[in-house]
């Protein structure tokens, strides 16, 4: 992401300087509630979404691996949807606050960095692929479960959603508030 140039054009506003901008804290604030949400969702329906033949409790195996020194949990399907999800919201908040950065006007598209851009497209086709295709190696070595094709887009579903509704917020907080929030400011000071 700090790979992406400036931008080519000058203009006569100045770039934000303070984190502790109302906008910008709601922006944050905004984010954070959402992926919690989210996550708090997946985490309390995962049961009833997933077929009862692929449901895994989560619950420690008696076994000890030794080098790690603690006994493994196997891997549970609440913990692998998670995991999935969380892949996603980390990939979704990287897409929201470059679309909608706030020094927007001063940096380059977020297209116009390749290396990141490419990069970000792997990593989406890469996680879509281990939520709907996962295959035993994968799975292995990522100690995911197995979860049903209905469950898998149930998450794709709600990834999607998590993106619309990410970006709606994230325009709304550096768009429509920040404009509400200047000129509440500037009428105080008259």
């Amino acid at each position: 992401m700090s790979w992406t140039k400036p931008n080519d054009k000058l203009t006569v506003d100045t770039p934000q300087v303070s984190l502790f901008s109302a906008s910008f804290l709601m922006s944050i604030v905004l984010a954070m509630i959402v992926q919690l949400s989210f996550q708090v969702y997946v985490f309390y329906t995962a049961q009833s979404y997933e077929d009862n033949s692929f449901f895994v409790e989560c619950v420690p195996s008696v076994t000890n691996t030794g080098n790690r020194g603690h006994s493994e949990r196997v891997p549970c399907t609440r913990d692998t949807a998670l995991y999935l999800l969380t892949i996603f919201e980390y990939i979704i908040v990287c897409i929201c606050f470059c679309i909608f950065s706030f020094d927007g006007q001063f940096r380059q598209p977020i297209y116009k960095n390749e290396v990141f851009f490419v990069t970000l497209c792997l990593i989406v086709v890469y996680n879509i692929y281990k939520l709907l295709w996962l295959d035993k190696l994968t799975r292995d070595y990522f100690e995911l479960a197995e979860m049903s094709e209905p469950f898998k887009y149930v998450l794709l579903y709600l990834v999607l959603f998590n993106l619309v509704l990410s970006i709606f917020l994230e325009y709304f907080s550096n768009c429509i508030f920040k404009k509400w929030w200047e000129n509440k400011k500037a009428k105080q000071q008259e």
